[in-house]
């Protein structure tokens, strides 16, 4: 695909710099639940599944970390829907590369339900 599709193979590799960066995104919000999130619930009595008032979380957690929290959500959303979108097109293009530069080759169809 390099060789002979080389503009089909730089959106495959942007492709997965982009699934990387979601990771990465993802990994941040995680560390940031178990470091600071998880210790000051539980600090403050809290437990895991218990019904509390938004107000009373977001005075636990102090207004920074609610920040990060919500800049690292919409993130994670944002990215993820962008990248759902731009992996289906990459697929499309990857597919037509591969069927021209192996016209002899049988490639399974997946179609969505």
């Amino acid at each position: 695909v390099l060789q002979k599709k080389g503009s089909v193979f730089q959106f495959a590799i942007l492709e997965a710099d982009r699934f990387r960066s979601i990771s990465q995104i993802i990994d941040q919000r995680n560390n940031l639940v178990l470091s600071e999130v998880f210790p000051r619930l539980s600090a403050a009595g809290l437990v895991i599944g218990q019904q509390v008032d938004a107000n009373i979380v977001k005075n636990i957690l102090t207004i920074g970390t609610v920040r990060q929290l919500e800049i690292l959500t919409a993130a994670i959303i944002k990215n993820i829907d962008e990248n759902v979108a731009s992996s289906r097109e990459v697929f499309r293009k990857l597919r037509a590369a591969l069927r021209e530069i192996h016209p002899e080759a049988k490639f399974i169809n997946f179609v969505e339900q």
